[in-house]
């Protein structure tokens, strides 16, 4: 069956009014515009039913995830976009999140399944690089709290959120350290 333009634009809605909902963290509305049978598949794992997209998305609401699709090509029911994710440690790095390619299967304007592609070598490089400095100090002085980030629920989110804040923290602190020993005088002075 041809698809018209203006089912297309209905699909394209229901994924911009996802986005709406995921960014402003309300999980009921973001879980709603699932179908009952929905799943969200990322790195190959796949989140099916209520209670998994549930978890999925307070994950997301605990590492202060935004998200933002573009660029979308409707075959059928299935879209095709740009999909950036980007939350509390990519801010913290001054990173714009992750830019991949996800795919969208919908059915009765619901999502059937999300599907988020890999990252691509150059996507893995360029996070590898912002973050390693993050990862080694946090698996150093917060394994515990590293340990969470193997679940996917609030906890999981908001576990990378207080790390995040506490190297913060620690740069913050560093650099105030640096600065008052810059300003007091030398014994040579005195």
């Amino acid at each position: 069956m041809q698809q018209t333009p203006s089912s297309q634009l209905n699909l394209i809605a229901v994924l911009e009014q996802y986005q709406t909902v995921c960014n402003r963290y309300d999980v009921a509305a973001a879980v709603a515009l699932y179908a009952a049978d929905g799943c969200i598949e990322i790195r190959g794992i796949e989140y099916r039913g209520w209670d998994a997209l549930h978890a999925a998305h307070e994950c997301d609401r605990g590492s202060q995830t935004q998200v933002a699709f573009s660029d979308y090509v409707v075959e059928g029911e299935t879209v095709r976009c740009t999909f950036i994710a980007c939350d509390v440690l990519d801010r913290a790095v001054r990173l714009d999140g992750w830019h991949l390619q996800a795919e969208f299967t919908l059915r009765n304007g619901r999502i059937v399944r999300f599907v988020s592609r890999p990252p691509d070598e150059h996507e893995r490089v360029r996070h590898r690089a912002a973050k390693h400095a993050f990862h080694a100090w946090a698996r150093a002085h917060y394994p515990e709290e590293v340990a969470k980030g193997a679940n996917v629920d609030y906890e999981a989110g908001a576990s990378l959120a207080r790390v995040v804040h506490a190297w913060l923290r620690r740069q913050i602190n560093s650099a105030g350290d640096e600065e008052r020993r810059d300003e007091s005088p030398s014994n040579d002075q005195a």
